[in-house]
């Protein structure tokens, strides 16, 4: 994983702008569809470190 700047494995895709897409109400199914190289189990990494950096914590 990396920082919300930058994409994560080959999906180039940012954390950011997953964090962003689900902050104006699309839903993961909607994401997915966008970017079938994604995973459900990406998206909750993407709001696990999202957690981390703003010091929350996140449980899928």
């Amino acid at each position: 994983m990396l920082n919300a700047g930058l994409v994560f494995g080959d999906h180039y895709i940012t954390v950011q702008t997953v964090v962003e897409f689900l902050r104006m109400g699309e839903t993961e199914e909607e994401i997915l569809k966008q970017y079938p190289t994604l995973e459900s189990n990406d998206i909750h990494a993407c709001l696990v470190f999202a957690s981390k950096v703003m010091g929350h914590r996140y449980t899928p």
